[in-house]
Order: C-alpha cells, then structure tokens, then sequence
C-alpha cells in the first residue's frame, strides 16, 4: 500500500530507519503467528523541526520521490 507520506526536507529534523525494534519484533510476531513471514518490515521515524513531533512509520519498504 501507498500511504503517500509527503515530508518536504526543510520540515525533517532528523531521520531514521531501524530493521531491529521491540515494536517491530512484537508486529513480526503477531503477523508469524497468522502465517505471514515479515523479515524486510523496518520501521521509519521522522522526526519534524517545527513541533519535534516523532512520526513512525512500519513498512518493508520506501521510496523517496523529489518535486522536480
């Protein structure tokens, strides 16, 4: 699916993507034990400039498109 997250760069703070959480390990399971096996989900934390809201994000992957 495509959530269509749009973050435009000068609102971004800081940026991460982590492949190994407790949150990610606790939705591989839940999802392992429906018989679906879930070893790409990463989860992506953005964090913005203007409030320092942290938004995270699960997902196997992404995919950055810049406005031309």
């Amino acid at each position: 699916m495509n959530f269509g997250v749009v973050v435009a760069a000068e609102t971004v703070r800081s940026a991460i993507e982590r492949t190994d959480t407790d949150e990610l390990r606790r939705i591989r399971g839940k999802w392992h034990a429906l018989g679906v096996d879930l070893p790409a989900l990463k989860s992506f934390t953005i964090e913005t400039n203007s409030t320092a809201s942290e938004i995270t994000i699960s997902a196997c992957a992404w995919h950055e498109q810049l406005e031309e």
